[in-house]
C-alpha cells in the first residue's frame, strides 16, 4: 500500500484486545480534535481483515493479545507489499527493555508503554503522520522526476534515431542539389526537390506525434465537439492522401453512407486519425485500398454508431500483434518507418469520443481497422431552432471547450442571441441578465445552488433553467421545487441538448410553467 495523499483525511487502525484501551484512544483523538479516521479492532485476525478492506496511514497495535499476538501480527504487515510502508507504533504494558528493544530491531516507528499518556500518544500519531506524509511527497516528486528522465530518454533516443534517418536524408539530396548546380553532377532537380518535401513531411510527421501524444498524457488534446457531414470528412482526408496514392499506383475501393449522415465529435482530431490510418495503410498496401463506411443502430435521439473500415491487400497482422500494436511506442516485424505512436495516437483519439478502433478479419482484404464512433444522427432530423433566434440563451461551464461546444451547437441549430460565461463573474452575469435560458454546469461553482433558488424564484421575467450533471446534481435541484427547471446528464447528448433548449425556450414563452 503506498503512502495515501497527503491532502486527504488519514486513517489510524487501532489493535488491541482490550475495549477499554480502543475507546481510551477514541476519546484522545477526539479530545485533541485530531483530523483523522480512526478504525478499531479487537483482534490481529479483526485488525487484518480491516487493513485488507481499507487504505491505512498508521496502526497502532497491541503486544499481547489472545491468540496472534501483536509481533506476529507485524511480521504478517511487513511481508505483505501492499502494508508493509505503513507505520506501525506498538502500544503495550510489557515496556521492558528487551520488549522495545526487540520491537524497534522490528522496524516498527515508535515503541508506547501502557498505561497509555495522552499528551505522549498524541505527539507520538502527529509525528508519525507528518513523517508519513513527507514520505509521501518524496515518493510523489520521485515518480514525477522518474517520469520526466523516462520522457527525456524517449525523447533523445527519438531524436538520435528516428528524427535522424529523415534529416540525414536531406542532407544528402542536398548535397547532390549543389553538385547539380555547380554542374558537377546531373541530377534531376524536380526529383530532388520532391524528395526533399517527402523526407520533411516525415521529420514533421514525427513531430507532430511526439506532440500529440505529449498534448494526450498531459490532459491537454481535449477533443472540442462539433456537427459534422461524416461523408464530407473522409473524402477530404482520401483527397490529402491522393499524390501518395497516385505515386504508388494503388487503386482505391471507397464506399461511404449515402444521405446526410451528421457525426458528433472533433472534425479535426478525426480527420487526422483517419489520415494516420489512411497513412498506415499506404506503408503496407501491395496494390489496393478500402475504405468503407456504415452506419449501425437506429440513428434514434440517442444516435447510432459509424463503422468505418480502412483496409489494405497486404501482410497481414498476427493475431498476437494486434492488440499490442496499439501501445506506445511499439514497434512490429511490419514497420517501415515512425516511432510506433500513430496508431497508439489513433486509439486515445477514437476512445476520447467513446469510441474505439480494433484489428478485424475481411475475406477480401487481409488487413483492416475498423473505426467505431457513437453519435451518429441524420443531419435531417436535427431540430431547427431558428423559429426561437430572439430567445437569449446564456451558457455557464468550468470549460471554455465545454462552453464553446454548448454554443456552437445552438447557433448551427439557428439560433443567434447565445452567450457563453465561465467562473463567478459569469455567474453573476446570468443572475443579474436573467435570460429566457440559462444553461449551467454545476461543476463551474462549488455552491450555486442558493443563487439558482434565489435567481429562479425573482423576477417577473422567469428563466427557463438547463442545469448539467450528475444524478447527485440532479436529486439536489430537484429537492428546491424550481419552475422552468430542466436537467441534462453528462457527458451531453447534442440532440436531447437541442430539443431541450427549444423545448425550454417554448416554456419560457408562456406566463407560468410547473416543474
Amino acid at each position: 500500500m503506498s503512502p495515501s495523499n497527503a491532502l486527504a483525511q488519514p486513517v489510524i487502525l487501532a489493535v488491541d484486545d482490550e475495549p477499554t484501551n480502543l475507546q481510551i484512544i477514541r476519546m484522545v483523538v477526539q479530545r485533541e480534535k485530531l483530523d483523522c479516521r480512526l478504525l478499531l479492532a479487537e483482534s490481529a485476525e479483526e485488525g487484518l481483515k480491516l487493513l485488507a478492506e481499507n487504505p491505512v496511514d498508521l496502526i497502532l497495535l497491541d503486544v499481547v493479545m489472545p491468540g496472534m499476538n501483536g509481533f506476529e501480527m507485524f511480521k504478517k504487515i511487513k511481508t505483505n507489499p501492499d502494508w508493509a510502508s505503513v507505520p506501525v507504533v506498538f502500544l503495550s504494558a510489557l515496556h521492558e527493555p528487551e520488549y522495545i528493544k526487540t520491537g524497534l530491531e522490528m522496524g516498527a516507528s515508535d515503541y508506547i508503554g501502557k498505561p497509555i499518556i495522552a499528551q505522549v500518544l498524541v505527539a507520538r500519531i502527529r509525528t508519525v503522520l507528518r513523517i508519513r506524509q513527507l514520505t509521501s511527497q518524496v515518493l510523489l516528486r520521485n515518480k514525477a522526476l522518474e517520469d520526466i528522465n523516462k520522457l527525456k530518454d524517449e525523447f533523445v533516443s527519438i531524436c538520435s534515431h528516428d528524427l535522424r534517418s529523415p534529416l540525414s536524408a536531406i542532407l544528402l539530396i542536398c548535397q547532390f542539389f549543389q553538385e547539380t548546380l555547380e554542374g558537377k553532377s546531373n541530377y534531376p532537380t524536380d526529383i530532388l526537390l520532391q524528395r526533399i518535401k517527402n523526407q520533411a513531411n516525415l521529420a514533421r510527421r514525427l513531430v507532430d506525434s511526439l506532440l500529440d501524444m505529449n498534448r494526450l498524457e498531459e490532459g491537454q488534446r481535449v477533443p472540442a465537439f462539433t456537427l459534422f457531414p461524416v461523408k464530407s470528412m473522409v473524402e477530404t482526408c482520401l483527397e490529402d492522401q491522393q499524390p501518395a496514392i497516385h505515386t504508388e499506383g494503388l487503386t482505391v475501393e471507397v464506399s461511404l453512407p449515402v444521405g446526410s449522415i451528421i457525426c458528433y465529435g472533433d472534425r479535426e482530431m478525426l480527420a487526422q486519425m483517419v489520415r494516420n490510418l489512411l497513412g498506415n495503410a499506404l506503408k503496407f498496401a501491395h496494390s489496393k485500398l478500402l475504405v468503407e463506411g456504415r452506419v449501425s443502430g437506429p440513428l434514434d435521439t440517442k444516435g447510432g454508431e459509424l463503422l468505418l473500415d480502412i483496409a489494405n491487400d497486404g501482410p497481414t497482422i498476427s493475431k498476437e500483434q494486434q492488440e499490442a500494436i496499439f501501445q506506445k511506442y511499439f514497434r512490429s516485424d511490419r514497420r517501415k518507418e515512425g516511432m510506433g505512436l500513430g496508431l497508439f495516437i489513433c486509439r486515445k483519439f477514437a476512445q476520447a469520443h467513446g469510441g474505439d478502433i480494433s484489428v478485424v478479419e475481411r475475406e477480401d482484404y487481409p488487413t483492416c481497422f475498423r473505426i467505431r464512433l457513437p453519435m451518429i444522427f441524420h443531419g435531417d432530423s436535427l431540430p431547427d431552432l431558428s423559429s426561437m433566434a430572439d430567445s437569449q440563451v446564456m451558457i455557464l461551464t468550468a470549460s471554455k471547450t465545454q462552453g464553446e461546444t454548448l454554443e456552437s451547437l445552438l447557433l448551427a441549430a439557428g439560433m443567434v442571441e447565445v452567450n457563453h460565461l465561465q467562473g463567478d463573474d459569469g455567474w453573476k452575469e446570468v443572475l443579474g441578465k436573467q435570460p429566457d435560458i440559462a444553461v449551467v454546469d454545476l461543476q463551474a461553482s462549488a455552491d450555486m445552488y442558493a443563487d439558482i433558488l434565489k435567481a429562479a424564484n425573482a423576477g417577473a421575467k422567469k428563466t427557463a433553467w438547463i442545469f448539467l450533471g450528475g444524478r447527485e446534481e440532479q436529486e439536489t435541484l430537484a429537492s428546491l421545487g424550481l419552475s422552468h427547471f430542466h436537467f441534462l446528464s453528462s457527458p451531453v447528448n447534442p440532440r436531447e441538448y437541442i430539443d431541450l433548449v427549444g423545448k425550454a425556450a417554448l416554456l419560457g414563452r408562456q406566463p407560468t410553467v410547473s416543474a
